[in-house]
């Protein structure tokens, strides 16, 4: 599934996903937009369209928040792996152009 935000930006859900809609608003009169989208499992995409001064555009998991200004990437949530000490869940990030802040 993709969906296109009002700015221009894209997300493309893999499938078996599951993404909440947390936060998507727009400052009135003004470009500045606050997006907070939470990745609860699977796999996915974003092509974020630069971002105007005073913008945040967040993808959420159960253990990172991922933030760009303009960029391509990809997010992923890790199932439990039965390992040694057991991995009880975890996230990826992966940067296709631009820079992702990860925290």
């Amino acid at each position: 599934v993709t969906l296109q935000l009002a700015d221009g930006s894209t997300v493309t859900l893999q499938k078996s996903g599951v993404l909440s809609l947390e936060r998507l608003d727009r400052v009135a009169d003004l470009p500045s937009r606050d997006v907070q989208l939470h990745l609860r499992r699977g796999r996915m995409e974003t092509r974020a369209k630069p971002q105007a001064d005073g913008s945040r555009f967040r993808i959420r998991t159960a253990v990172a928040v991922s933030a760009v200004c303009g960029t391509e990437f990809r997010t992923a949530v890790v199932p439990p792996l039965a390992t040694t000490p057991p991995v009880q869940h975890g996230a990826t990030t992966e940067s296709l152009a631009g820079a992702v802040a990860v925290a």
